[in-house]
Parts: structure tokens; sequence; C-alpha cells
């Protein structure tokens, strides 16, 4: 074409809008747009010369409203799900050049309107219907525009989308094209990133009270989005697209109902609002919004309303949704195995991977399916296969163990591997202690420390644990008292036991290098004996016995030795049995007469038991405790 890409529009313009003056049936199509000659006037220059002639101009079709009329009757065709005399209509008018034709045509393919669905004939209708100017140009180029910017049907080519939603915009095709393009401007998709442009875009459909664009505003202005942060007009943007949910909610608009839950979720723009999100969620799902259905079916069963919500999770796994197979599978695994697995292999069967992870450990641990290894193995290494990091897991201690596989420390080492570099840090946390132990892998601190580390600066307390104990004792790396205090204390803070029991054993005595602190080294030994550590029971209840760097107290130190003893401590039981023995005279007799003796009393009853310890040592002379302490 010799005619400029602007002269070429006005053109089209004028001639369309005789047509539409002629035929209403063209506000059905997207009426008659008027050139505002804004900065989106596009340059052909940047467009690839295969698709030219979708956007250089041309003669328009002569159309009448009879020729409109025809368009009528086979979109009508088409609504009512006569694709045949639909298409047969089209081809007619197609003969005859009408670039309408050509997109109801596309219409029909793309939306499978009568027939399979197929982007592929759509594509090639929406292209021919962009060939020649006609008052659809703009709808065909949106439509078209998506197509190549999802690669539906065709190659993707995203500057080519970008071209195409230029053009919708340039014929006043309204917010819907907007917002094409304003995503695309954005993300800097096949042009470059420009929010300023795609900031008025947005603006320009929110006023038309676009919900797509007031929520891209509303998420723009918030917290981490694209535009300067305005918690104020944020919320204005957002509760503006509230309003125009509730408009079509109140139609009957389940995805509207859904769009509000999710409005008022916890991460919402609006949120959190736990009563208006459960009464939206809980409308979608009664009006029949499939993935509402099963969330809904969740909070009611975590609400205790188990009939509604396994039947409500139930539904919406009968439509098809994975999600709700897998969580409805789960929910049954313990009330109905058979259920449960049932559903919980449907949903493998359709993708889920957390479904056979799920699977494979229901039958490892026996969690309502019956114990069976090898069938635990086979479903978790589907899962590994789908790349669940929590089944390379645990298929890697199977076969560390050797349950229901073949004993293989480096395959299991491998999957551990595979689990840590998906960013499990239980697996790192294993790995990186076989590793700096040699537990049944050739010991390699120079792997183990940085896996290890990794895993406790993400939180992992007993990687920190590990941390620390390498670096008191020196296993695998120099002894550095600083950095095992820095690691203890993680892991101790973090509510690791045992590492308080270290942190606090290393404080009282001073030793592994630390700083002596009776007070700290008391109070932390305290907290891990409240917990129930046997062997800072035994520590304290020495200490407290002897007095010598706590104030002496024997009631207590026999209740704490005592309490160890209950756990089968040994140093526990056998201090307490030559405390009887030197408390009756009887040091040189057999220190296992006095250990049976010791059971005896601890079988008869846990109240008269430590009444008798406490007796006994409170009785005892300081020469009795301090040898029975040795």
């Amino acid at each position: 074409m010799t005619v400029s890409a602007t002269s070429s529009r006005s053109l089209r313009r004028a001639r369309a809008c005789q047509g539409l003056l002629a035929a209403t049936s063209l506000m059905l199509l997207g009426g008659c747009a008027l050139e505002r000659g804004h900065s989106l006037a596009l340059n052909n220059s940047a467009i690839d010369p295969a698709y030219q002639d979708w956007f250089d101009g041309g003669a328009p079709a002569d159309m009448d409203s009879m020729d409109w009329g025809r368009i009528d009757f086979a979109r009508q065709a088409a609504e009512s799900g006569n694709a045949q005399r639909a298409k047969g209509l089209l081809a007619s008018l197609m003969n005859e050049g009408f670039p309408p034709a050509y997109y109801e045509m596309g219409k029909l393919y793309e939306e499978g309107l009568g027939m399979a669905p197929d982007p592929t004939e759509a594509a090639r209708y929406y292209g021919q219907a962009l060939r020649r100017p006609s008052p659809i140009l703009g709808n065909a180029s949106l439509r078209l525009g998506r197509l190549y910017r999802d690669g539906r049907g065709v190659e993707q080519n995203e500057s080519l989308a970008y071209q195409l939603f230029r053009q919708a915009v340039a014929e006043d095709t309204g917010p819907n094209a907007q917002v094409a393009l304003a995503e695309m401007l954005v993300e800097g998709r096949g042009t470059s990133r420009d929010t300023q442009r795609a900031s008025a875009l947005y603006s320009q459909a929110a006023a038309q009270g676009d919900g797509q664009a007031l929520q891209a505003l509303a998420e723009a202005h918030a917290p981490g989005g694209w535009l300067a942060r305005d918690v104020s007009l944020a919320n204005d943007y957002a509760e503006r697209y509230a309003r125009t949910l509730e408009r079509q909610a109140r139609q009957g608009d389940a995805d509207a109902m859904a769009a509000l839950a999710r409005l008022y979720e916890r991460d919402g723009l609006l949120g959190p609002q736990p009563d208006q999100h459960r009464h939206w969620l809980m409308r979608a799902a009664q009006a029949g919004h499939i993935g509402s259905m099963g969330t809904a079916g969740d909070i009611l069963l975590e609400e205790g309303q188990t009939a509604q919500g396994l039947a409500m999770l139930r539904q919406a796994a009968q439509a098809g949704d994975v999600y709700a197979m897998r969580d409805l599978g789960e929910a049954q695994l313990q009330r109905n195995p058979e259920q449960g697995r049932h559903w919980l292999s449907n949903a493998a069967d359709r993708g889920s991977v957390s479904a056979a992870a799920t699977l494979g450990r229901a039958y490892r641990h026996g969690t309502g399916l019956g114990i069976d290894k090898a069938s635990a193995a086979r479903w978790l290494a589907r899962a590994t296969q789908g790349g669940h990091a929590g089944a390379a897991a645990e298929l890697g201690r199977m076969y560390l163990a050797g349950e229901g596989v073949e004993r293989s420390p480096s395959q299991g080492a491998e999957y551990l591997q595979m689990a840590a570099e998906r960013g499990h840090e239980g697996a790192r946390a294993e790995l990186g202690e076989l590793l700096l132990t040699g537990t049944g892998l050739p010991a390699d601190p120079d792997r183990a420390i940085p896996l290890l580390k990794a895993a406790a600066q993400s939180g992992h307390t007993g990687a920190a644990r590990l941390m620390g104990k390498a670096y008191l004792e020196g296993t695998g790396v120099a002894q550095d008292p600083q950095q095992a205090r820095q690691w203890l204390t993680q892991a101790a803070d973090g509510g690791h036991i045992p590492s308080r029991y270290r942190l606090g054993y290393a404080y009282l005595f001073g030793e592994n290098g630390f700083a002596q602190d009776v007070q700290r080294g008391e109070r932390l030994l305290l907290d891990a004996a409240k917990q129930g550590h046997a062997g800072a029971q035994v520590a304290l209840g020495r200490e407290y016995l002897k007095g010598e760097l706590l104030t002496k107290d024997r009631q207590q130190g026999a209740e704490l030795l005592y309490q160890a003893a209950q756990q089968g401590h040994p140093s526990a039981r056998l201090a307490l049995a030559k405390a009887y023995l030197w408390a009756n005279g009887l040091e040189d007799a057999n220190q296992q007469q006095a250990l049976l003796w010791l059971d005896t009393v601890l079988d008869s009853g846990s109240q008269f038991a430590l009444d008798t310890m406490r007796q006994l040592l409170t009785k005892a002379n300081d020469e009795a405790v301090a040898n029975a302490m040795l």
C-alpha cells in the first residue's frame, strides 16, 4: 500500500462510519472509534514485512445493511449451537470479501462454538479480517494479539502481539485493548518497559470502570508495586474494584464472587478480612465455582464441619479439580483409607506430585494405609521425578536405611542432594551430617559445612546444632568457641533442647573454650531440664547436691536425679544407687543390689519414690553425697 498508516486509518474510519449509520448491528461489534491522535500511532517500519498488510490500511469493504444483517444471522446461528449454518452463511460473506465475516469465523474456531476449539484456524481467519479496513479491525487485532502473546495456535511472537494491541488501542477498541497493551508495557514484553505509558492506559480503562485496570492500579501503588507507593490510592482503587465485582456478583457471576474472596484474604488488596473472605468464598462455592468449592471444603473441615467439608471437596473433585482430589484424598486417608487412596491416585494420575508424595509417605509410615515399603518407594520416586523436594528427601532416607529398596548410602545421598538443591532444608542438614560424620559415606567436611551452614542460615535448628557441635568439638573443622556459641545459641533460641543443654553445660563448667558463666549455664540447663532433657537433669542434680558451683539444694537435686533415673539415664541411676549404699553404711556392698533396690523404689509409684530419694539424700552426710556423685 502507498497510503500512509495515518491517512489510511482516516479513510477506513470515514467509510466505516457510513456503514455504521446504515446498520445498527455494528454496535455489537464495537462501534465507530474516533482517531484521537495519541502517541500510540503505529510505526509500520517496526513491523515484520510478512505481517505488513495487517497494519497498512487499504480500501474498506462496501457493506450495506443487508450484509450486516447476514452477519447477525450467522452470529445467532453460532450462539444457538448451529455451527454448520453459521459457517455456511459466513463462507458466502467471506467470498464477497467482507472482513467481519472472517472475524466471526475466527471467533467460531477460537471459542469452539458448536465445534472443537482450533486456535490455529482462528488466527488464520483473524489475519484475513485485518487485510481490509472495517469496524472490527480493533477487535480482530485484540483477539489475534492474544493468540500471538500466548502462543496459542501460532508460534509465540510478543513483538507482533504488542503491535496488534497498539492497533487495537488506536482503533478505540475499549478497556480490554488498553489493559492488554498496558500489561505488555509493564512487563516489557515485545517492547521496552514503559510504566508511564502503562499507567496512562490503565487509568483510561479504570475511568470506564474496568475491573482488571482497577486491580492493576491497586497492585501497582501497593507496597512492592511498580508505581510510586501510595497506600491511600491503592486502597481507593481496590475499593472501586470491589464495587465493580460486587455489581457482577449480584448478577450471579461466580468468578466475581471468587475474586472478591481473594480480595479479602490474608494477602489480598483489602485483606485480611476473614469474615468477608469466608462470605464470598462460600457464595462462590455455592454458585458452582469449582476452585472455590475446594478451598471452602478445606475451611469447613478446619472448622469441624466434617460432613459439609467432605461433601464440598467431593463435588469439586468430581468436577475435575485436581487440588480438591488431593485434599479430599488426604482428608479421607484416616477416615476411609480406600477412598483416600482412590482420590490421591486420581490426583497423582492428573499430575499432582504432592498427591503422589502423600501416597508415598502414607505407605511408608502406615498413615491410614497399611505399611508397604515397595509402594512407598514407587510413589515417592514418581513424586521426585515431578520435582517434589520432600519426596526426594523421603526416598533418600529409604535408600540410606534400606527400606523397601536395596540399601545404598550413595544413592540415598544423591536423593538428599536432589532435595537440597530444590530447597529442602532438612535434606541439606541430613546430607551435611552424613558428610561431616562419614556415616555410610566417606567423610567430606568441605562439602558438609556449606550444606549445614546454608540450612542453618535458613532457620533449620538441627543444622545450627550440628554446626555448633562441630565447632565445639572440632569435628571436621578447627575448634572455634565463638562459632560454636553462635550456632548453638541459634539452635537453642529456635527451641532445640539438646542445644540448650550443650550450651548450658559449656557455660556452667567453662569447657570447650567457653568463658565460665555459671548463672547463664544454670538458666539454660534449668530450661532444658524442665523440657525433660535427662542430661541437663543429671548435670544440675549433681551440682545442687554437691553445692560447689551452685547453691546447695538437696531436695531439688534429688528430684532432678530422680526424673533422669525415671528416663533410664544410667548416670542418674548409678548416683542414686551409690547414695543409698553410702547412706546405709554399705559403701562396699554390691552396686547391682543397690540398682535392684532403686528399680523397686521407682516401680512403687512416683510420689513415694520421689519422697524416698529426697529423704535419702537430705539426711545423707556430705561425704556420702560426694562419693555418690563420683
